[in-house]
């Protein structure tokens, strides 16, 4: 699993942090330590090989005759001359050097035969205990090209299979041969366990150094640390709306004032917001209060002005079919005055064939009665046709008051819809810019009921007009009525004249002109009754024309005060 520091606290992060800068720290320290002290040792070791060798110099000077052995400045062997080469029996010489020195000495004797340098005498034990007296130096190795070549070899060296830290020294003939080597050495293992035992130790201290150093930077960071976790305390009350903590640290001038600070000024800004927003839920409340009268009003409104425009769409409907039901009777009493008038033209030839009749009376006084029979007859259909019409326009007259009443509904109708409109107007002029199509729906409300109350007058002047000609059609109508009652009369007495054969000719022409005057007069009445029964179709079609116009207007009314009530709504 890959390690992430940025899943840890800041004081576990910073402490891990610090311990892994100390370990790396004291690593790098180590490494410098541990070459300057392997240095240090090695170039120790190489001092002690130079004294060893030095020590074996002057011994063998001492002790063998012929060795004679020059110094350089520094103190150390410079060259060894040996007259004639030693035969080491004992080993006495080669052991006080180890005594003295510690290390391991061997002389070497050069063998031309063999072409290698061989031990003589030396304090190196073989593995089986015994001396290494007899073994050779070794062509192979990277000694002896150094030594056969007369120069000292200082450096690492294999002896009998074990590294050795070591120190060969040319022994020459007097005639400047190689014939030997002064050895003195210290095994490698002898030097790496003296560094590595002052590893040991240095690592120990190390270890000291780091747990000490861990502590330390665990005690210092928590010190340093500790306002942090009371401020990220602080900070999550703030992410939860929380701002009334009380907040610390803000009079320290380090980074950890700073970061105080900039949490008290999210808390005043958290403040702000929480009084801003409290501020809009109550704006927020009026408005929706607002919204709520509003929507009641335009409610009330809409329900008034509904009522009252299916009002009028009602009465508007009912005088259309008053209208109709006025026109169905005028066009009914139209025919009824065609047809009676057909009869008093009827009467009226039937009176000139009385006429034409009565002058040959004398000659036909059977056909006279005939004839008077038949007019009898026609002046009782004439009669009964007259007195139909005169109760179809008792009718019509009483519809027509009706209708007068109607107009009176809807002219109050009207004059409500126009106060009401003037009220919206108001409202409208209230309510400033959002009023304005309310204001231009109430106009246009005002002036509907403005033409609708014109049309009312128009349409109570018709039916006025109407009621006048229904007065004088059912006079005309009386008057036929008598002149039908005259008529029979003069039938009568045309009768009883035949019946008594005695009535005189003149008597006879002056009442069959008497007869014809009365039919001309029935003909002129009923042409006046055809007029008045024309005028009451012409105003039930005006009628019938306002109505359907009255029903148009409220429904274009119903849809403009919608439309606006809408606009309102959705402002």
């Amino acid at each position: 699993m890959k390690f992430n520091v940025s899943r840890l606290r800041i004081s576990t992060a910073m402490t891990v942090v610090s311990v892994i800068m100390i370990a790396a720290s004291i690593s790098a320290i180590g490494l410098v330590v541990y070459s300057i002290i392997s240095d240090k040792v090695r170039e120790q070791a190489t001092d002690g090989q130079n004294a060893s060798l030095r020590v074996a110099a002057t011994i063998l000077e001492r002790t063998v005759d012929g060795v004679n052995v020059s110094w350089g400045k520094d103190g150390n062997v410079e060259k060894i001359v040996v007259d004639q080469f030693p035969d080491f029996e004992e080993h006495s010489m080669i052991d006080t050097v180890g005594r003295m020195t510690g290390e391991t000495a061997t002389v070497f004797q050069w063998d031309p035969e063999s072409r290698d340098f061989w031990r003589k005498t030396t304090n190196i034990v073989k593995p089986d205990g015994k001396r290494a007296v007899g073994t050779p130096l070794g062509q192979k190795g990277a000694v002896y090209p150094v030594l056969t070549g007369g120069k000292t070899f200082r450096g690492e060296a294999v002896i009998l299979g074990l590294p050795y830290y070591t120190i060969y020294q040319p022994i020459f003939s007097k005639a400047g041969e190689v014939t030997g080597i002064l050895y003195a050495g210290v095994k490698k293992d002898e030097i790496n366990a003296i560094i590595g035992e002052i590893l040991g130790k240095l690592a120990f201290a190390f270890v000291i150094v780091l747990a000490v150093s861990g502590t330390l930077s665990v005690f210092i960071s928590r010190i340093l640390l500790k306002p942090l976790p009371v401020l990220s305390a602080i900070t999550q009350k703030i992410a939860n709306d929380d701002f009334e903590a009380d907040l610390p640290y803000t009079e320290r001038s380090d980074e950890i004032g700073e970061l105080a600070k900039s949490v008290r000024t999210f808390q005043q800004r958290g403040l702000e917001r929480v009084a801003i927003a409290a501020e809009q839920a109550s704006d927020r409340a009026a408005s929706e209060q607002r919204q709520k009268r509003t929507e009641q009003l335009i409610d009330g409104f809409r329900n008034t002005v509904q009522g009252m425009i299916d009002s009028v769409e009602e009465t508007a409907h009912g005088m259309e079919e008053t209208a109709r039901a006025l026109t169905d009777i005028a066009r009914e009493s139209a025919g009824q005055a065609s047809e009676t008038a057909a009869a008093s033209e009827e009467a009226t030839g039937n009176v000139e064939t009385v006429a034409s009749a009565a002058e040959e009376l004398s000659s036909s006084i059977s056909e006279i009665s005939r004839q008077v029979g038949q007019t009898t007859e026609i002046v009782g259909r004439a009669t009964i046709g007259a007195q139909s019409t005169n109760e179809k326009i008792s009718s019509l007259a009483n519809a027509a008051n009706k209708i007068g009443e109607v107009i009176g509904l809807i002219q109050d109708i009207a004059e409500q819809t126009n106060l009401l409109a003037l009220n919206a107007t108001i409202e409208a002029a209230r309510a400033g810019e959002m009023g304005k199509g309310f204001a231009v729906v109430a106009s246009e409300v005002k002036e509907l009921a403005t033409q609708t109350s014109k049309a009312t007058e128009e349409i109570g002047a018709q039916i006025a007009a109407i009621q006048s000609s229904t007065t004088e059609a059912v006079e005309a109508i009386g008057e036929i009525t008598r002149t039908m009652d005259e008529v029979n009369g003069y039938t009568s007495a045309i009768a009883s004249a035949v019946q008594e054969q005695g009535a005189a000719t003149v008597d006879i022409s002056r009442n069959v002109q008497q007869a014809a005057q009365g039919t001309v007069a029935v003909t002129g009445n009923m042409a006046t009754l055809s007029q008045a029964v024309a005028q009451t179709n012409a105003s039930a079609e005006d009628v019938l024309n306002a109505s359907t116009a009255v029903t148009g207007k409220t429904d274009q009314l119903r849809q403009e005060i919608n439309h606006f009530l809408q606009e309102v709504s959705a402002a």
